[in-house]
């Protein structure tokens, strides 16, 4: 069966609360709710890659990695979230490419980039570049 990548964008997973962890702010239960219902819509065509980003960082910092959410996001679905050490290269691809059906992939935080936030269109290929 050929399977097509599905990429969803998560706001919610990455509000801070003040003296909340990472991972149990309570928005992370309305994304997954979202999460699972492209799930059971798609899962036997699609995989399903999770874009995120958090705070404004200048560079990567582990401070506002997205590695914090994944316990919690496969408790929540009930199922294993993988995690990408980046979002875009060739690690991602290969990640992709190895998910299973109804896999789903959460992509390292997007501010690590300077072109995220300059909107950079070349930027934006390169992240739908594992979907094709």
């Amino acid at each position: 069966m050929l399977l097509h990548s599905l990429l969803l964008t998560c706001n919610g997973v990455n509000f801070g609360l003040e003296g909340v962890p990472q991972g149990c702010n309570p928005k992370i239960q309305l994304e997954a709710c979202c999460i699972m219902h492209a799930l059971s819509k798609f899962c036997l065509w699609f995989l399903l890659l999770l874009l995120a980003l958090q705070g404004c960082p200048k560079g990567v910092t582990q401070k506002f990695s997205l590695k914090p959410l994944v316990p919690r996001l496969s408790e929540l679905l009930d199922i294993t979230v993988q995690k990408a050490d980046d979002c875009i290269g060739e690690e991602v691809e290969k990640l992709v490419a190895s998910l299973p059906e109804a896999g789903v992939l959460l992509l390292e935080n997007v501010r690590f980039y300077k072109e995220e936030e300059k909107n950079d269109p070349e930027f934006a290929k390169k992240i739908l570049l594992p979907m094709h």
